[in-house]
């Protein structure tokens, strides 16, 4: 490649990148169904080693930004790739910033639907939120936008309302995202 701006008419590029997919095609060889199988679970780290924030990290390298149901996470999805895995060394790179969970959308009545991010490239890779209406949700969203993160009781006395209704507005915005 020069220097600056180059410019290729369009059907050379095509032929271009139609030679570079054959060429990188034929380097492709199917391999037996137990040797993709072993790949699999390598790739996703299912049964691998160790256990702490570290190796919550690493596990969530393949997950992140994937939408998985809340329930299988911890009891599923992250003790398959972690040998020693604790819920508390999720709850610790939630709690430092360096993972954000953000829900998705409502699975039934007492599940849903989250994905975690990195929080370095949240901005990059989570879609725009959806919307939860209503005048209840809408108070809820303003309070926690003056007040930040404050404990339920106080969020329901700041919004007003019966406590279940706040609790139902603050999970519609949950699953808005």
């Amino acid at each position: 490649g020069g220097q600056g701006r180059e410019w290729c008419d369009a059907e050379v590029l095509r032929r271009l990148k139609r030679k570079a997919l054959s060429r990188l095609r034929a380097e492709v060889r199917p391999v037996e169904p137990a040797v993709y199988a072993r790949f699999l679970a390598d790739w996703q780290g299912i049964g691998g080693p160790g256990g702490g924030p570290e190796a919550v990290a690493t596990a969530l390298e393949c997950l992140d930004g994937a939408v998985v149901p809340a329930s299988a996470l911890e009891a599923e999805i992250l003790p398959a790739r972690i040998a020693d895995y604790r819920p508390a060394d999720l709850d610790l790179l939630c709690a430092s910033g360096e993972v954000i969970w953000r829900g998705h959308r409502s699975l039934g009545t007492s599940d849903g639907y989250v994905a975690l991010y990195f929080a370095d490239r949240y901005a990059d890779e989570a879609p725009p939120p959806t919307t939860a209406e209503g005048q209840l949700v809408e108070r809820v969203r303003e309070a926690l936008r003056q007040r930040g993160a404050v404990f339920f009781g106080e969020l329901a006395r700041a919004v007003g309302g019966f406590p279940g209704h706040v609790l139902d507005a603050l999970w519609a915005l949950v699953w808005a995202g």
